[in-house]
């Protein structure tokens, strides 16, 4: 079989300049081929990547500045920061809310506004005795269980904004809660006496969510009340431990087991994906 005339012109030419042509246009061939295939890839896994599941939420509980440096710190709770972080750029969340301890100066569950609340003839501790941190009953109305914790998250005070390295971005949610001065709320859902609800569930229920992930602080108090709610609306929840901290021992405990009783899931944050992989 003869070659046709172009390729019998170019071996006739020297072996080097043979070479550098064969090199040539196979690099260009290559070149074209590969190019479309590298970018039609980078632009499938960018969609794969970005893309959100509307039914999937991470709720971050009270990550400002009084629970993590102010006046009512957690004990290493800034080392929650990087690993929410990490969690909400990392996993395809539709919804991601962040609630906010929003108290009046004259909130109850202040020490220092002891005197404003009157306490119930059934309270374990009476006025008089009671000291920071007590757990007692005010009269109300509403009649409620009450401890009383150190002046915090005091609405447009710095103690109640988010911590500067919290990422928070422009599409995120924020539900304010604890605003009514005569009742505390631990929950992002509830007050504590279930006397009024905040915007929460409704929210998540309107944009179709089923699965509710919940981090922030402190795990023993508005984490796990935030959780518990959550079940009660009928959202599977789940805690991620390692991106919560607690403010007792003994609480924490009794959280966990109030948690696990009521059907809420206890996960680490290496495990969210191989969960939200079978949502």
């Amino acid at each position: 079989i003869n070659p046709p005339e172009g390729l019998n012109s170019m071996i006739r030419q020297s072996p080097t300049i043979l070479s550098r042509s064969l090199v040539l246009a196979i690099s260009k061939l290559a070149i074209f081929r590969a190019r479309p295939l590298h970018q039609s890839f980078v632009r499938r896994m960018t969609i794969v990547n970005d893309k959100k599941n509307p039914t999937l939420a991470l709720v971050i509980v009270d990550l400002q500045n009084d629970f993590i440096n102010g006046s009512l710190a957690v004990k290493d709770g800034e080392a929650v920061l990087p690993i929410v972080n990490d969690l909400a750029k990392s996993h395809p969340f539709g919804t991601i809310v962040h609630t906010q301890d929003w108290h009046p100066p004259n909130h109850c569950s202040f020490f220092s506004n002891l005197q404003g609340y009157p306490l119930a003839p059934d309270s374990p501790i009476s006025q008089k005795d009671a000291k920071m941190f007590d757990e007692v009953i005010q009269k109300g109305p509403p009649k409620t269980v009450q401890r009383l914790w150190p002046t915090h998250c005091v609405q447009r005070t710095h103690g109640a904004e988010f911590h500067r390295d919290l990422v928070i971005r422009p599409d995120d949610e924020i539900v304010q809660k604890g605003t009514h001065s005569d009742i505390d709320s631990y929950s992002g859902f509830w007050d504590n006496g279930r006397g009024a609800e905040t915007r929460l569930a409704k929210l998540l229920r309107g944009r179709g969510v089923t699965h509710v992930f919940v981090v922030g602080l402190a795990f023993d108090y508005c984490v796990g009340f935030t959780a518990l709610h959550s079940k009660e609306h009928g959202f599977r929840t789940y805690v991620v431990v390692d991106a919560t901290r607690s403010v007792a021992k003994e609480s924490a405990e009794k959280m966990k087991e109030e948690l696990q009783g009521a059907g809420v899931e206890l996960i680490k944050s290496q495990q969210v994906a191989g969960v939200i992989g079978i949502v």
